[in-house]
């Protein structure tokens, strides 16, 4: 299981680019079977067991689940990808939908999703000059507000013990 970071790069992170992991938001299950000679059923037949009892898991909003196989070496199940390209994004959302209808349309293309996310609110501050000169404000302190208020700030150090030098956490095998 990897939870907030990529799993070992492979082929199928590849394809699905999920080596660029980082969210704490994001992770993954890798199960590894017995080999197959001491199994009854091939890792495709596993696979679609596993997806059809996977099919009424409530997962949150916004939250995707898959179930991939990964590929061996050829003959396998390719994993479809297309990618858009387009002059913009609202043509390149549109162009993806058409896409992601098309492969609706196919039986045997499962787990059919996108990369594009949900757009992110952006926030936009502006300084008012005047506002600045009214108020005695420096325009350096207010960037150093900002700052601390949307990447944070070391306030200081914490002494503990009867040591001289920051206490530091170390994880739990120190």
């Amino acid at each position: 299981m990897y939870a907030g970071t990529a799993a070992p790069f492979n082929f199928s992170g590849l394809v699905r680019h999920s080596y660029l992991r980082k969210g704490p938001e994001q992770g993954e299950l890798q199960i590894t079977l017995t080999p197959k000679h001491t199994r009854d059923r091939p890792s495709h037949a596993v696979a679609l067991d596993i997806r059809k009892r996977l099919e009424g898991v409530s997962i949150p909003h916004g939250a995707t689940l898959k179930v991939m196989e990964v590929p061996p070496g050829p003959p396998v199940l390719s994993t479809l990808l297309a990618e858009i390209y387009g002059p913009d994004a609202k043509t390149r959302r549109v162009m993806a939908e058409k896409v992601k209808e098309a492969f609706d349309r196919v039986d045997s293309i499962v787990d059919v999703d996108d990369t594009l996310g949900d757009s992110s609110q952006r926030l936009r501050f502006v300084i008012v000059p005047e506002q600045l000169e009214f108020h005695g404000v420096q325009e350096a302190h207010v960037h150093e507000t900002l700052q601390s208020l949307l990447g944070g700030v070391r306030v200081g150090y914490s002494h503990r013990g009867h040591g001289h030098h920051p206490h530091r956490n170390r994880g739990p095998s120190a």
